[in-house]
């Protein structure tokens, strides 16, 4: 056979499945990097830099649009609080943000502190598994028909703490053995492949738990059984990593994030950052450690000022004291973009390089 019929047949193959299959059908067939589901344009920031990097592994990255994100953690690990930035840019990006809470936590001053607009903010207080996802299904479908092309950002904060209705109905020490993993599986089955042809991003939060008994593996789980786990395209594991004090106060926590699952970028990457009970999270103070570590800033001693970071930009040596980083950064918005954009350069992975490690370990 010739090239060029076997040309022939391919196109012909093409033009069925673009148009004939898709007529029948609806839009199932698709050219990968031409308007289909799995093509990602938009993203909203997570708050941090570092952290968008390792989701998105891109310049301006973060959580993106068209997928389910679970967001797993101990407590005060900052779950809610990521949840929170993420209604936040999605406002700053014109767009709605919804918020299931089941734990009856938010604290619309703190909400306010962080910026949100309370006036595009839609607030559900739903206690049963049941309903959670009943609502969620009817507000998909109503932004299927309507607003299609609308951004939003639906926050279930936290499927842990939801119940079942038969659970909620029977007294204490009555078993309701897997059910509510089961009606999990069967609304995620069911939303996953419409929030994918949506501008909807939806993010579950999630405990840790500890696997008692485990010796090897992972030591801790998410209850709520597999499903959400399975279809979620980002999993991110959150753990407290020391304090910040001020006057013998605690004014601040660092945390660490790792990227256990990973489907539009590399996986198992680490990330940390730093959350000030007062603003959220500091992006800019994280950028200093990264820069050093991979050697694009140096750091010395500088006296009564403390360190004093140095660094190139544009062929220009620039000294900042430590002590004035972040002041020095948010004055000066042409330095901060560039500094935060020399962050995001030397956190990308180049995936080819990537490849090249796997194969020299293998």
């Amino acid at each position: 056979m010739s090239k060029k019929s076997k040309d022939n047949g391919s196109n012909d193959l093409f033009e069925y499945a673009l148009h004939d299959l898709n007529k029948e059908y609806g839009n199932i067939a698709y050219v990968l990097g031409e308007e289909s589901p799995a093509d990602l344009k938009t993203f909203i920031d997570t708050g941090s830099t570092p952290l968008n990097m390792i989701v998105s592994n891109r310049h301006d990255g973060g959580w993106p649009v068209g997928r389910i994100i679970e967001l797993s953690g101990l407590p005060g690990s900052g779950k809610s609080l990521l949840s929170d930035l993420a209604i936040l840019n999605t406002q700053k990006m014109g767009g709605l943000g919804i918020i299931v809470d089941t734990e009856n936590a938010r604290s619309p001053d703190y909400l306010r502190v962080l910026g949100v607009d309370m006036e595009k903010l839609l607030y559900f207080q739903i206690d049963t598994i049941e309903e959670i996802f009943e609502v969620l299904e009817k507000m998909i479908n109503k932004i299927q028909i309507t607003s299609p092309k609308k951004l939003i950002t639906i926050v279930v904060d936290s499927i842990a703490a939801a119940s079942t209705k038969e659970e909620m109905a029977k007294d204490f020490g009555q078993p309701t053995i897997a059910l509510k993993a089961r009606l999990i599986s069967q609304a995620m089955r069911k939303l996953g492949p419409v929030i994918g042809k949506l501008n909807v991003c939806l993010i579950f939060t999630n405990q840790l738990r500890e696997n008692i008994g485990v010796m090897f593996g992972d030591k801790f789980t998410t209850p709520g059984g597999k499903a959400i786990p399975f279809h979620s395209s980002i999993r991110i594991r959150l753990t407290p990593s020391g304090k910040i004090e001020e006057d013998k106060d605690v004014i601040a926590v660092g945390v660490n994030a790792k990227c256990v699952k990973n489907r539009i970028a590399p996986p198992f990457r680490k990330a940390h950052f730093t959350i000030y009970f007062n603003k959220g999270i500091s992006d800019v103070e994280d950028w200093a450690d990264i820069l050093v570590e991979k050697n694009v800033m140096s750091k010395r001693r500088g006296g009564r000022s403390g360190n004093i970071y140095s660094f190139s930009v544009d062929g220009e040596m620039i000294e900042i004291p430590s002590k004035e980083w972040s002041k020095t950064l948010m004055a000066d918005s042409e330095l901060y973009r560039k500094v935060k954009h020399m962050t995001e350069e030397v956190m990308i992975l180049n995936l080819a390089d990537v490849t090249e490690e796997i194969e020299e370990t293998v």
